[in-house]
């Protein structure tokens, strides 16, 4: 617990709690680096090596169980860590199943970098699609911390684009680029029809925005089209500047990133036995901070040390191709923050330099 001490320092001003809660949330932080997990079976191997694991066990299903986190602290640390610019928040849910429970969460996150940040997130407790309530309710969560002349535009796919929800963003003037199903039915110069009717004529590659708006759903917007490939197109309304709407829409696929993240390539969040929801979202709060903090060591090494790109060769030899980079800015400094803690007695500056990108000061 003694290796906590600065992360604790960082934490304390915008986390208001009292130094006993802070040093076990710090520890349990570390903890889920250090594992690269949130089972908590393995997280209690990487707490205090000087108590029994079943008493850090015990520990971590008492801290989970009692206390419950307040999202909007959470959201108002991570939005000081962002620049102070508009905001591109992208809407969106990942599901899976533990035994006969569906574990089925709605998250809005803040694209940065690659990835999104998790501003506000909700356990749905059943499985399929969330209801307009729920994404509402979501959204009203955030609003209630984030001022929305700081939304540069709010993206979400086709799942969540519907008559209510275009309703209440155009009513409270929020900035949006969702994407909508191809079967929608707009009037465009007097006559109805399905949108993709709008859009047949191009070819794969090719986009198009129409000059004037659309009536959809009983409201006016704008829709932009594309050809993704032979018989597939990605339809978009926008409220402002369609021209630029499928490059806005792009920044969806960063909340895709985060719960690659929060998964596969990161925290190992499919393995939590948890299913209660208040336990749930409160895990999902240490993760958030160990997402950030991980993600900003990794911009931070980028500075000196670039991460190396796939495929150099192949660009080389084709202007066309566009090289990717051999892992994320995310796992980058995940891996980097692993390697520190296995050896933090040894590189302890090298560790409290990182510790203080956490800082908003």
């Amino acid at each position: 617990m003694n290796d906590c001490s600065e992360l604790i320092e960082v934490l304390r001003p915008h986390l208001n709690w009292h130094r006993a809660r802070l040093c076990f949330l710090t520890a349990f932080v570390l903890a889920l680096i250090r594992v690269g997990s949130v089972n908590l079976a393995q997280v209690a191997l990487g707490l205090n090596p000087w108590v029994q694991i079943a008493s850090n066990y015990r520990r971590c299903q008492r801290f989970l169980a009692e206390f419950s986190f307040d999202q909007e602290t959470i959201g108002r640390l991570i939005l000081q860590l962002l620049p102070q610019d508009a905001l591109c928040l992208c809407l969106d849910r990942t599901e899976w199943k533990f035994g006969r429970v569906s574990i089925n969460l709605l998250f809005i996150g803040v694209a940065h970098q690659g990835v999104a940040y998790p501003l506000v997130w909700c356990f749905l407790g059943k499985a399929g699609s969330s209801s307009l309530r729920e994404r509402l309710r979501l959204l009203r969560r955030l609003l209630s911390f984030l001022p929305k002349e700081r939304i540069q535009t709010l993206l979400a796919d086709r799942e969540f684009a519907c008559t209510g929800f275009l309703r209440y963003l155009r009513w409270h003037k929020l900035p949006y680029t969702l994407r909508i199903k191809a079967g929608s039915r707009v009037s465009y110069r007097g006559k109805s029809r399905p949108a993709l009717q709008l859009f047949r004529h191009l070819r794969y590659g090719q986009w198009e925005a129409l000059p004037k708006p659309v009536k959809l759903w009983g409201q006016r917007t704008y829709l932009m089209g594309g050809d993704l490939k032979t018989g597939e197109y990605l339809l978009l309304m926008t409220q402002a500047d369609p021209q630029q709407a499928h490059l806005r829409y792009a920044g969806r696929w960063e909340i895709e990133t985060l719960f690659k993240a929060f998964k596969s390539q990161g925290l190992d969040f499919e393995s939590t036995h948890l299913t209660r929801a208040e336990r749930l979202e409160s895990l999902i709060a240490l993760m958030s901070i160990a997402l950030v903090w991980a993600h900003k060591v990794g911009e931070w090494l980028s500075q000196t040390k670039p991460i190396p790109l796939k495929n150099r060769a192949q660009a080389h030899t084709d202007p066309t191709h566009k090289a990717r980079k051999l892992y994320s800015t995310f796992r980058y400094g995940l891996d980097y923050l692993r390697q520190l803690l296995f050896a933090a007695e040894a590189r302890k500056n090298e560790l409290h330099a990182c510790m203080r990108l956490l800082s908003c000061t």
